[in-house]
This record gives structure tokens, sequence and C-alpha cells, in this order.
């Protein structure tokens, strides 16, 4: 009966070795949970800086197009006025 009892206290003290080690790997798995959601809010964070620095070329050219089609209106309208007002 006593060899009984210790092998059924030897499997607790295993089961319970199991338990704190399932445990455990259940905080690490938490914690890496946590970590891979803030490392996504700040993948989100650098990609959306990443799209406004690659828009802000395209600002430029499409600010600059709209200048010079402007200028060229301008020169041609001036030039319009001039020739009917010499006459």
């Amino acid at each position: 009966m006593e060899i009984r009892v210790e092998e059924i206290e030897k499997r607790l003290d295993k089961l319970d070795n199991i338990f704190d080690t399932i445990n455990k790997l259940t905080i690490q798995i938490e914690k890496l949970a946590l970590e891979t959601k803030y490392m996504r809010e700040d993948y989100n964070d650098l990609s959306a800086r990443v799209i406004n620095l690659e828009q802000k070329p395209i600002k430029r050219y499409d600010s600059a197009i709209t200048s010079v089609i402007t200028g060229v209106i301008g020169a041609i309208v001036g030039a319009v006025m001039a020739l009917i007002i010499r006459r």
C-alpha cells in the first residue's frame, strides 16, 4: 500500500511540474501576443508614414504642373488682351 502511495505522489509531482511548465508557457504566450499587438500598431503607423512620404513628390509634381499651366494660360490671355488693347 505504501508503494502505491509513493507512486501516486511521484505522479502528482510530475503533474505539478508539467502544470507549472504549461502555466509558464501560457504566460510567455500572452506576453508574445501583447508584443505582437504593439509591433503591429507600430507597423501600421510606420506604413502610414511611408505612404505619406511617397505622396509628397506626387503632390509637388501636381502643384508644379498646375503652376506651369496657370502661367501659360495667363501669358496667352495677357497676349490676347495686349493685342485687343493695341487695336
